[in-house]
């Protein structure tokens, strides 16, 4: 097979009942076009007990363009990431996750977009339900034009497209961040163009419940979020200026409360060491810390009846 033009990556975790509909939007694209011959899948197995390796063997047994690796333990999210992105042989890969469904058309629509902007280090789709059905790109001379005008718009896996050329050569330093994917947008589009794409998902009505966030005692999404400020906040040794980065650290300040009253609602215990944690990260944004910390000890009924009534 010749070098692809786009690999699209999933990396994948139990997900076999998810996986089996997402290859079956994935591959019913191949037919025409020439399709088939300029995208590869690549599957990155974290170590999954359910039937995920079934799964993608049969969908190997008629598509030869399919490869899978799997992971003898759970090695986390931004490890299998780069799973994918090493796995990876085309010019561009498409992060996609295993439980997102692809519109008809969407893969052809990706290819088009590459042609037109080979350039560009980055390829960011839109997963707001009003730009589905659009048509236009939207070009950014760079990151620091798109923190500008998008801020941290991009954040799901699935919205990636990755120009392998510009792709950041040393990647474990974002291992354990929870954010691999956001962080290696950042560096490699410093210095070259970003473009957004319309909504190429099929979106679900009504949005499911992430029982992610309830993952480690309800812990884990009060944890992504101070990495994410962490994150942030790194992009001024990438380059990027303070112009560009204390806006979005002060939005995510602003944004602390409600964070905190998620993650109390998840299961959130009352821990000292969580306590002194958002002391430390948001201690330059005294209001919003004041009021997070008093939701953090307020009992979760109280939370709860206010959620119901609000």
């Amino acid at each position: 097979m010749n070098k692809p033009t786009l690999t699209i990556g999933i990396p994948t975790y139990n997900h076999g009942h998810f996986l089996k509909e997402c290859l079956a939007c994935v591959t019913g694209q191949f037919a025409g076009q020439g399709i088939f011959d300029r995208v590869e899948i690549v599957v990155s197995d974290n170590g999954s007990i359910d039937n995920t390796a079934d799964v993608v063997r049969e969908y190997q047994k008629r598509f030869s363009n399919i490869r899978y690796s799997r992971n003898e333990r759970n090695l986390e999210f931004d490890r299998n990431v780069d799973a994918v992105l090493s796995m990876a042989r085309g010019q561009f890969c498409w992060t996609l996750s295993s439980n997102e469904y692809l519109k008809p058309g969407s893969i052809a629509f990706v290819l088009s977009a590459i042609e037109q902007n080979r350039d560009a280090a980055f390829l960011c789709i839109s997963n707001r339900r009003e730009d589905i059905g659009k048509s236009e790109l939207r070009r950014f001379a760079n990151g620091s034009q798109w923190l500008k005008d998008m801020g941290l718009f991009g954040g799901q896996i699935s919205q990636c497209v990755f120009n392998m050329e510009y792709l950041p050569s040393e990647r474990a330093k974002y291992y354990d961040n929870f954010w691999i994917h956001l962080s290696l947008f950042w560096e490699a589009a410093i210095r070259h163009p970003v473009v957004l794409l319309p909504c190429l998902f099929a979106l679900p009505d009504v949005v499911p419940v992430c029982k992610w966030a309830w993952d480690r005692g309800g812990g884990q999404n009060l944890m992504t979020y101070v990495y994410l400020k962490k994150n942030v906040e790194g992009l001024l040794r990438l380059g990027y200026t303070y112009e560009v980065v204390d806006p979005i650290v002060s939005g995510l300040a602003k944004g602390l409360p409600r964070m905190v009253a998620s993650a109390r609602l998840c299961g959130l215990p009352i821990e000292w060491n969580r306590f002194f944690l958002l002391v430390r990260e948001f201690y330059r944004y005294p209001l919003y810390l004041l009021a997070s910390l008093v939701i953090f000890v307020v009992p979760v009924m109280a939370l709860r009846m206010v959620k119901k009534y609000s």
